[in-house]
């Protein structure tokens, strides 16, 4: 209900679908979504609101699964769905959006590297990162995320790395391989538009929001580190290894603004799981409860504005 609630807008004001020749996935899913729903904007909004409830819900499982907090809570999810709102009308159903599913399946399998110690993990956080890839390109780039969590979080194996890359390409082999058996004469075309910016239906920029908003989450984060390190040596060193992961995470995905075609808001989406992390972090630690209720409704009252007004 809270998602819903929070994402009315997209039902009411549905935001163009952009479509992306660039990324032939995210190509693909868009024109798939268009026909099964037949372009009906409810439906759409349906669909995407169905998606964050899932990315949180995954997102979720990830932090309690892995103990980041002491008690398992909803609070990671309850961040995820409030920070993504903020911003929904510029990734909706975009290809950084999409491609926070496989990011979060990365996310799994390299803090599972914690209790396992075989190369499974890192060839998977690799394989999902170029999955990730294939949905929108500028994220391969958090590939340098996978090699430096794997580092903090296990004594560093040049041999994981390796296996790491192998991982990244595997999903390209693949897909070369499917069309040189099945479809030889698409895959030039296939190349050149991955490579090839070709991007249609832009949304229009808003700036006047859009500093409001990235104040607000650059603000976010500033509190967020603060308690942080305020608390940071008295966690478990597992604890402590994992959430810097997510720092250098916050970091390395705000490199994919610089890697983006042109300037666009819905790169913000692969930024977002880390400062969830963070935001659930605060809460948690802040002792007083109406200071967490001030920082709670005055997001809400930012995405309800821009929302509607």
């Amino acid at each position: 209900m809270y998602t819903v609630l929070l994402n009315i807008n997209v039902f009411l004001y549905t935001p163009a679908l952009i479509s992306s020749a660039k990324y032939p996935f995210s190509h693909f899913i868009i024109q798939t979504l268009q026909q099964l729903t037949g372009g009906n904007p409810y439906a759409l909004a349906a669909v995407f609101v169905l998606m964050l409830i899932v990315q949180a819900i995954m997102f979720n499982t990830l932090v309690n699964s892995n103990k980041l907090f002491e008690n398992e809570t909803n609070l990671p999810a309850f961040a995820y769905v409030l920070l993504l709102s903020m911003f929904n009308g510029y990734v909706f159903l975009s290809a950084p959006f999409l491609a926070n599913f496989a990011l979060i399946i990365a996310l799994i399998k390299v803090l599972e590297a914690y209790h396992n110690k075989s190369f499974t993990q890192p060839f998977d956080a690799g394989f999902a990162i170029g999955i990730a890839s294939l949905f929108y390109l500028p994220s391969a780039v958090l590939i340098l995320f996978v090699f430096v969590a794997l580092s903090i979080i296990r004594v560093f194996k040049w041999k994981e790395w390796l296996v790491t890359i192998l991982g990244f390409f595997m999903p390209y082999f693949i897909l070369g391989t499917v069309f040189i058996v099945f479809k030889p004469n698409e895959l030039d075309n296939i190349i050149t538009a991955y490579l090839n910016p070709n991007a249609v239906n832009t949304l229009p920029i808003y700036y006047i929001e859009i500093f409001v908003k990235m104040t607000v989450l650059v603000s976010i984060m500033l509190l967020t580190m603060f308690f942080f390190q305020k608390q940071f040596f008295k966690k478990m060193v597992k604890t402590r290894n994992m959430l810097t992961a997510f720092i250098y995470l916050m970091a390395i995905s705000i490199l994919t603004f610089l890697l983006a075609d042109g300037f666009s808001v819905a790169p913000i989406t692969l930024t977002i799981p880390s400062v969830a992390v963070f935001l659930s972090f605060a809460f948690i630690e802040i002792e007083k409860e109406w200071m967490n209720e001030i920082i709670h409704l005055a997001i809400i009252a930012i995405v309800l504005f821009f929302s509607y007004f």
